[in-house]
């Protein structure tokens, strides 16, 4: 499993094609050390793979990384769109409730002050 730091990492690979320490540090707003570590143990992991002159590259391992990353946080989007569209559909039941206890109060509003 990926840490969030390494899908960050990923992620920037993904947009830019390759990286280098100095790209990753500079995007993530980290030291090019502490990015240079991330690479080289991603790179040892085997997702990613160093070409000289280029920087980091994906290894197809990586990309599948990526791939479950992605998934992953579609299917709790997903949860969360149907608990929303379950709660939009109980406030709508509510407000037709509502509008009916509102039409049934004038009624009776009208009823009563007619009978005075």
């Amino acid at each position: 499993m990926a840490t969030p730091n390494e899908i960050e990492v990923l992620k920037i690979i993904q947009k830019q094609g390759n990286a280098n320490k100095r790209q990753v540090g500079s995007a993530m707003g980290v030291s090019a050390g502490y990015a240079e570590f991330l690479l080289a143990t991603m790179a040892n992991r085997g997702w990613l793979r160093k070409e000289t002159g280029v920087g980091y590259v994906f290894t197809p391992a990586g990309v599948d990384v990526l791939i479950c990353e992605f998934m992953y946080s579609r299917e709790k989007l997903a949860t969360r769109v149907e608990w929303m569209e379950k709660q939009v559909e109980l406030i709508d039941r509510d407000v037709v409730k509502l509008e009916s206890m509102k039409e049934e109060t004038l009624r009776k509003g009208v009823k009563e002050s007619g009978k005075g």
